[in-house]
């Protein structure tokens, strides 16, 4: 046996931290059960009203948090323990929320109208390309023809 295992096999807190670890099993696949029953509560109150239930949302929402808690602490990824041990975890911000506010912005903005035959792709009003010595372009690699140039030799090209 290696000599750092005879220590460990004799370390209380490694034995008290097995009987936290299955209690907390226990606990876990008790959590299971409930979030079924808040699954299926919530699939008849959508199928019925149209949404859910806040405060169900908010339960499972925390179950699902202390699940995680429980598991980092029974797979060592984490040494606190989850609630009762700490608080009952908190709700993150409500995405439908957030979804519903960034759908109300949308609307309300002013809307963009392109006319027909008219490009949707912003062109920037000052564009500058600085050249050095170094550089082995020219200004006609850039304009996808061999022509110079020069304003007076050729005329703009209408799009």
């Amino acid at each position: 046996m290696i000599d750092g295992s005879k220590s460990n096999l004799a370390n209380p807190d490694l034995w008290i931290r097995l009987v936290y670890m299955i209690i907390f099993g226990l606990f876990s696949g008790l959590a299971r059960i409930v979030i079924f029953i808040v699954a299926v509560i919530q699939f008849v109150l959508v199928l019925l009203t149209g949404q859910g239930n806040r405060n169900l949302g908010a339960l499972g929402e925390g179950i699902a948090q202390w699940t995680q808690q429980t598991y980092l602490f029974m797979s060592f990824v984490s040494d606190q323990k989850p609630y009762p041990f700490q608080d009952w975890p908190t709700p993150l911000p409500d995405l439908q929320d957030q979804v519903a506010e960034a759908t109300a912005d949308a609307e309300t903005s002013p809307e963009i109208e392109i006319e027909p035959g008219a490009s949707a792709v912003a062109e920037p009003d000052n564009v500058s390309v600085a050249a050095t010595e170094d550089s082995a372009l020219d200004a006609t690699s850039f304009s996808g023809d061999s022509a110079p140039q020069n304003p007076e030799e050729n005329p703009p090209r209408e799009t």
